[in-house]
């Protein structure tokens, strides 16, 4: 049961900015900008020590921000801007899992299941970790996607078991919530492409098993969060990153106002306005840049068009 702590990594993914980017207090009324402001703070706090590793910080410090900021959640949004309501949410949603982590009830459910140390849950592992085989972790992660439960569905039986019909609901609710965090990120903002960069490494090593027992639809949503992480690793290439860098130091409206994501690539625009890609990027960076650029968005573009 504890084997919820390996979930914690998808957490980074849903906070990648801080509240304070997001938010203007001076939206709200008077008599809500003081709850909104301290909230402001929470969201932070949970921020700042999610991303640390929840193992690293107190139990009872961690799940006390979490009710605060479940309690003035819906007064925050009066200061927050319309993409911001969803994170708000979603830190909603995380700190529900983390109360339910450590409520009594999740307490006295793992001290009944931790003494007997059963090959089920110890051996519980819907996310394993990466191996450098590619062919092998392949086997892994196919063994994984069909155990997502334990063997044979067996975490059911143990928890039902030990913890109630009740837990067990509880428990697959939060696993697959878990899962679905990620689904919804936002990736179309150039400024949120170097931190999310940095969460693409961990993303791609999980997301095989998060396909598991998962409709086609969150598949699909899936394989395109991969591809939007295709896109930001290419950014960040050695032999792109230089070009990139100057590129955003023109701040030209040209590349400002481009989109990678349309996911129309039979629309004249899409390389930019009247292709005004195709000149900018051969005059700063090369002809050979311009061809990489454009053949990679492309290749992505219509895998997107694809899921």
């Amino acid at each position: 049961m504890t084997n919820l702590g390996q979930f914690s990594i998808f957490v980074v993914f849903l906070i990648n900015v801080e509240a304070n980017e997001m938010i203007q207090i001076s939206k709200c009324s008077l008599a809500e900008q003081p709850t909104a402001f301290k909230c402001v703070n929470a969201f932070n706090d949970i921020r700042d020590k999610a991303i640390s590793g929840l193992e690293q910080n107190p139990k009872n410090e961690i799940n006390n921000l979490c009710k605060e900021f479940s309690k003035c959640s819906e007064t925050m949004k009066c200061a927050a801007y319309e993409k911001a309501i969803a994170l708000i949410e979603k830190m909603v949603s995380f700190c529900h899992i983390i109360i339910f982590r450590e409520s009594s009830e999740f307490a006295d459910c793992d001290s009944k299941m931790d003494p007997k140390k059963s090959i089920c849950v110890k051996e519980w592992k819907p996310f394993p970790d990466p191996v450098s085989d590619p062919k092998k972790m392949a086997e892994i992660q196919a063994e994984a996607c069909k155990n997502y439960f334990g063997k044979n569905d067996c975490m059911q039986k143990e928890i039902t078991e030990n913890c109630g019909p009740a837990m067990w609901v509880k428990m697959r609710k939060i696993i697959n919530k878990i899962r679905y965090w990620s689904l919804t990120l936002d990736m179309d903002k150039k400024e949120n492409l170097a931190a999310i960069s940095n969460f693409c490494v961990d993303y791609q090593k999980c997301a095989e098993p998060m396909k598991c027992q998962a409709d086609e639809k969150t598949i699909g949503r899936i394989n395109k969060i991969l591809v939007h992480c295709e896109v930001i690793q290419f950014r960040h290439r050695v032999d792109f990153s230089g070009c990139a860098d100057k590129l955003n130091a023109m701040n030209t409206t040209c590349y400002r106002e481009w989109n990678p994501f349309p996911q129309k690539v039979d629309d004249s625009d899409y390389m930019g306005k009247d292709n005004c890609l195709e000149g900018l990027i051969t005059g700063i960076c090369g002809a050979d840049m311009w061809k990489k650029h454009k053949e990679h968005y492309l290749s992505m573009n219509e895998k997107l068009k694809s899921y």
